[in-house]
């Protein structure tokens, strides 16, 4: 199969959620045999090691930002496809050209934009709310990374079921258990004496930052003087908000703030961490926790969907609004060393049902679905 793939969301560095699963799932395809892929990203794209299946045309221009993608996106991905002799387009994206003369496969990995939109920036939401639903609408199939997020799909847009798959992302095989000698420079560097949270995410409205800033000034008031959470990610619309709290509830020493980290420095922090918590009110899927989970580190997250599908028994869950409720689980997992141990293995077992191998397997024979029917 000969199959056109749309990286236009890649960046040139620093590629976090979506543009990870994007990135990491054009690499597993790559190593395919059964599949010939043309990949289109911007000029100044790094890629890692790719295999002989995948071709990268460096066809998406840099200089116009946001339009420009859009843009290109619109009126040069169709035309590309259609040059490269391409069956079938997977536009990975949540959306694809809304004029497209080759059949197309869509990935929606949630539905922030149209049913939660107040979590999201101004020109994703009318971007998204715009041209989503139509793509959708016009897709040879529709992948997404639950049953939660289909539902919800199936039941806002009236899609019939049977053109929506569910394929979840992989766990990339770098999250792993560290040797306690490697993690103690950054032990000491951070001056992790106490109970330390850690939060992976953006720091945006919809990931709840503020929810771990009252758990952490909870924590302090209770004995836990030298507590400390570290927020790794890039400074969001939640930010200010952030830093009105730490200032008023003198949280300065507590907060430890490194902004955007790579796969390879966040294992790091994974391993150092006493407890992962990640309270977000609305997610497709949520990758951090079984990345956590991979490092061996204790996972507290929201409860409902997705995470009842996605971390299963394999994680401590707690109500996103009711902070005392997080603070009860931390100190759970820090005074219940059996309790805790057993949650390490749960959470180690649970991620290997994850894998990129596996995301790529189950998207060719989607390719191969979506060929059939168009």
């Amino acid at each position: 199969m000969r199959i056109a793939f749309d990286g236009c969301l890649l960046r040139p560095q620093g590629n976090t959620g979506v543009e990870k699963c994007i990135l990491r799932l054009a690499q597993a395809l790559s190593l395919r045999e059964d599949l010939e892929i043309f990949l289109y990203v911007r000029r100044d794209v790094k890629l890692p090691e790719w295999g002989d299946a995948l071709t990268v045309r460096r066809v998406v221009p840099n200089k116009l930002g946001r339009p420009g993608r859009i843009a290109w996106q619109q009126l040069g991905l169709s035309r590309w496809a259609k040059r490269d002799g391409a069956e079938l387009i997977h536009a990975p994206g949540y959306v694809a050209p809304l004029s497209c003369k080759v059949p197309y496969v869509l990935t929606v990995y949630d539905m922030m934009a149209l049913l939660a939109p107040r979590f999201c920036r101004p020109l994703n939401r009318w971007h998204y709310r715009t041209v989503m639903p139509r793509s959708i609408r016009g897709a040879a199939l529709v992948l997404v990374p639950t049953e939660w997020v289909k539902s919800l799909l199936v039941s806002t847009l009236e899609i019939k079921e049977n053109r929506v798959l569910v394929i979840p992302p992989g766990i990339d095989g770098s999250f792993q258990l560290l040797p306690r000698e490697e993690t103690e420079p950054l032990r000491e560097r951070l001056f992790l004496e106490d109970t330390t949270l850690l939060f992976v995410g953006n720091l945006e409205i919809n990931k709840n930052p503020l929810l771990i800033l009252r758990v952490l000034s909870s924590l302090k008031k209770k004995a836990h003087k030298k507590a400390k959470c570290i927020f790794v990610g890039r400074k969001g619309r939640a930010f200010k908000e952030m830093g009105k709290y730490v200032k008023e509830n003198k949280l300065y020493g507590n907060v430890i703030l490194p902004g955007y980290v790579s796969d390879e420095d966040i294992v790091q922090y994974f391993n150092v961490a006493d407890v992962f918590v990640f309270p977000s009110l609305h997610e497709g899927f949520g990758m951090p926790p079984l990345e956590a989970m991979a490092c061996g580190c204790p996972v507290v997250c929201s409860e409902g969907p997705p995470f009842d599908e996605v971390v299963g028994n394999a994680a401590l869950k707690a109500d996103p609004h009711l902070p005392e409720k997080w603070v009860d689980s931390v100190e759970r997992l820090q005074q219940e060393e059996e309790g805790r141990k057993q949650l390490i293995q749960a959470g180690l077992d649970r991620m290997k049902q994850f894998t990129w191998d596996s995301a790529a397997q189950r998207t060719v024979e989607a390719y191969g679905r979506a060929i059939e029917v168009c």
